[in-house]
């Protein structure tokens, strides 16, 4: 039986050792008990952005001012959304599309 996702609920990391990922494994290692991991500030960060672009395009601000406003350019806020999980709001696929030509 081959292992995907470490064993510990909620965390779909790859598994390292005895089935838990790196962090899980140390955290066993250490001899406490495993607790959530949490998320790297690079996705506090991603999780920022989207919840400004998405207040900003609520507040009825286009998406190219919304872009601009949060700092980023389509692209970087499309891979934001994957990064997150999320699915990207159609109007941003199609705006980052029409700017790469």
């Amino acid at each position: 039986m081959r292992i995907d996702e470490c064993i510990f609920p909620s965390c779909d990391r790859r598994p390292h050792g005895k089935g838990l990922c790196r962090a899980h494994y140390n955290q066993s290692r250490r001899g406490g008990p495993l607790k959530p991991l949490e998320l790297p500030v690079s996705e506090w960060k991603a999780l920022a952005e989207v919840e400004d672009f998405e207040f900003l395009i609520e507040s009825g601000s286009s998406v190219d001012l919304a872009l601009r406003r949060v700092g980023v350019c389509g692209r970087t806020m499309q891979r934001r959304y994957r990064a997150l999980g999320r699915p990207a709001p159609s109007m941003l696929a199609t705006f980052a599309d029409s700017r790469r030509k």
